[in-house]
Formats: C-alpha cells, structure tokens, sequence
C-alpha cells in the first residue's frame, strides 16, 4: 500500500492524480490526505473528515470518514464510514461491476429505498451479493442499482445465453416473474418448462432466429410455457422447439405439449410451433391444470402461425382449443399433427378462417365438437391420412363456407350426430 499524507495545512488545495494520468477530486482544507491502492487498503484508526484517495482505476476516487454512517457500508459508496465523493450518478463501477455487457449495456441509478431481495440481476441489482440470478435476492436490507430503460425487458439482462447450451430457465423464469414486455432476441434458450404469472407480451426478432427450446431430458409431464391466471399473454415473432427426440415419449408418461393458455386471453401471432409429443398450442380447461374441467379461456387470437407436428412418431394436435369464447384462427399454417385443427367441446363465437391445413396424420384437418355461434371459411384441408378433411360433431348455429377439401383418406366434410350442448 503506497500512502502519501499531507498534514498541518490551512486553507490548501490538494490535488492527487490516479494511477491512469487522471486528477483525482480536489481536496480543500483537508487536515489528512492518504492514497491507497485499492478499497481494501483503508487505514484503521480514522477520524471524522480525514480523506483518502483510492487510486484503482475502476473503483478508485476520493473519500472522506464519517463515524455516524458506518452502518451504512454498501461496499461501493460507503466502506464501513469512508464515503465515495462524487458528482452526477452513482456508477456500477463503485461496486466493482465491470461486466458483463448485458449489464453495462444500461443506466443505473442507486435507490437506497429498494429491498435487497427484490433484486433479479436484470431491472435490479444488490451489488453486495454475487452478480448471478440465483445470489441476486438474497441480500438483507435496502439499497440496490436500478436500470434506467424503456421498452421491453432483454432475456439477456438476466443472464440467458441463447447458446443453445447452457440452460436459460432460471434466466427467462426471473423475467416472466416480473411481466411486461419482454424481448426475446436471437439466440437458442434451452429451458426446462416455463410459467406465466403476470400479463406478459413476449416479443422476438422473427420466428427464425428467436427460439425458445425444451432442454434434452427435460421433466417430463410438462408443458414447455403455460399460462392459468385470468391474464393477457401475448407472444409473437417466436419459435417453441418441444425437442421431442432428446425427450421422454407420450408412451412412457410424457405428456409434454407446447403452448398452454388454461384461462385468459392473449394473441399469438407469427411464430413457429414444432416438434412437440402433445398438443402445440391449447387453450382453455380442458387439460390437467384444472380438475373440474371447467375453466374458460377468451378473446383469443392465434393468426399467421406456423405448426409441424409431423406424421411419424408420437405427436398431438396442432391446435386444440377448449372451453374457449370469441375465438380467432386464421392464416395459419399445419402440417401432420392428430389433427390439424380440434375444438374439443364447447367453444363458442369462433371463427377459423383461412388456414392451410395438410396431413393430419390420425384424425382430422378441422373438426369441431359441441360448439356453437362458429363460422369456418375459406380453409383449405388436404391429404389426411386419419380421416376427413372437416368433421362437425353436435353443433349448432355453424356456417360452413367457402372451404376446400382435397384428397382426404375418408369424406371431405362429415357432420356427426353427438348432443348439442344446453
């Protein structure tokens, strides 16, 4: 430790440059000025007003001694009663962060009113802890870092990769906990099963470059990112990857599907749905989140979405709508799947209109059971292998219109004979 100590001056001006070449702050009628190499490097013994200069090039600076704030110590703007002088906004770098970018990449302003445990490493940061999403909240007490920003919330601030690697679940998990917009930028994020528990629009490049991926060996009797809260989920630009060859099969117990909307509303709009053992997208309560089977999801849009299932191996539906009001399916893509399009009892006020539905591997390109107030036009279903290209089975108040069926194994359009419901 290198100290230089100026004493006994009146009225003195004393100036001290950093190691870089850089002045240090000035210091004006100082009794005892000391400069040290780094913050480790206090001196025991001080007393109110006597000064150090830190001479570190990242954490360095001016600080003078205050016995009454000891118990402040922040390890960045106070070291245990040596307070930080400095002018404008509090730097990360006091606290000794200096990267990764995904932190840098922002301003950050101290809050000494904000709880240590509500810090998530992404919008909030406790600097006295490990600077990783699983210290983050654990610290005791008030003073964080809060990040300056507008617009969506990056995955990558709370430390996803996108590598296709490393798995990003707790990264993208600690986002979804907040809500809000949140961006997925390019990049593979290998994860688990994810839960929505806000309103939350999720927003990605393209559905080419922004993937969202279910790990290899993935637990198994989980979907891949579901929603059961009376909320908005919106997501668009997005491709979900169910990975179903690195995983455990609907033979061995995995009913592991894609999107799950159990009740709610949200749109879901241009994004890319494949290799799934279960269902890719499915709303309402018919599912194994609500016992009673009764739960209804509304105001759902799914537009302009492409969905392979594929026609080997084990597969769901492409899309499966149930108990599920003011409905829109249209300009979607399918190929393969059980069926293309189910809607598996008691949907109402929906209309499915142009979509492209081809091979249906088991069953049907668009059927309907126990529905009502329904519109389907200008749909286009061809080469089933299961069975029809449409099915209505029990509904009423259904226009049909305006559709092609080509090539189908069984009838073009079949209307069955089940109960209507009350």
């Amino acid at each position: 430790m290198a100290i230089i100590k100026v004493k006994n001056n009146i009225n003195s001006e004393l100036s001290i440059t950093h190691a870089d070449n850089k002045p240090a702050k000035s210091i004006v009628g100082s009794d005892i000025a000391v400069a040290v190499d780094t913050i480790n490097d206090f001196p025991l013994g001080a007393s109110d007003g006597d000064t150090v200069i830190v001479r570190d090039l990242n954490r360095g600076g001016t600080f003078i001694y205050d016995s009454t704030k000891v118990a402040g110590h922040n390890d960045g703007t106070n070291f245990n009663g040596w307070i930080r002088q400095y002018d404008g906004d509090i730097k990360l770098e006091y606290f000794g962060i200096t990267s990764p970018s995904y932190v840098k990449d922002s301003k950050w302003v101290w809050d000494a009113t904000v709880d240590k445990s509500t810090a998530n490493l992404g919008t909030i940061i406790d600097p006295t802890v490990a600077l990783d999403i699983n210290s983050q909240g654990t610290g005791i007490g008030t003073g964080c870092m809060v990040r300056q920003y507008s617009g969506a919330v990056n995955v990558k601030w709370f430390g996803a990769k996108g590598d296709g690697v490393t798995d990003d679940t707790n990264a993208i998990q600690s986002v979804l906990n907040i809500g809000g917009n949140i961006f997925i930028p390019s990049g593979v994020f290998m994860v688990n099963y994810l839960t929505v528990f806000k309103e939350t629009k999720l927003v990605g490049i393209s559905h080419n470059v922004s993937v969202i991926k279910r790990k290899d060996n993935a637990t198994t009797n989980k979907d891949l990112l579901v929603s059961t809260i009376d909320k908005r989920l919106d997501i668009s630009g997005i491709q979900f990857d169910g990975n179903k060859l690195n995983n455990a099969t609907v033979a061995s117990g995995n009913y592991s599907g894609g999107l799950i909307i159990s009740i709610g509303s949200g749109t879901i709009d241009g994004c890319y749905f494949h290799n799934f053992s279960h269902h890719c997208i499915q709303t309402g309560g018919e599912d194994r989140y609500f016992t009673t089977n009764t739960a209804e999801a509304h105001d759902i849009k799914l537009i302009n979405n492409i969905i392979n299932q594929g026609t080997t191996g084990e597969f769901g539906d492409c899309i499966r709508p149930a108990r599920t009001r003011n409905l829109l399916i249209s300009g979607n893509k399918t190929f393969g799947g059980y069926s293309s399009i189910r809607l598996n009892y008691y949907n109402h006020d929906v209309i499915i209109s142009d979509n492209y539905c081809e091979a249906s591997a088991n069953d049907i390109g668009i059927t309907m059971g126990l529905g009502y107030d329904c519109t389907i036009t200008n749909n286009i279903c061809k080469d089933s292998t299961g069975q029809h290209g449409y099915e209505l089975a029990g509904c009423h108040r259904t226009i049909v219109d305006g559709n092609i069926a080509k090539n189908n194994i069984k009838n073009g359009i079949m209307v069955d004979k089940y109960s209507p419901p009350a």
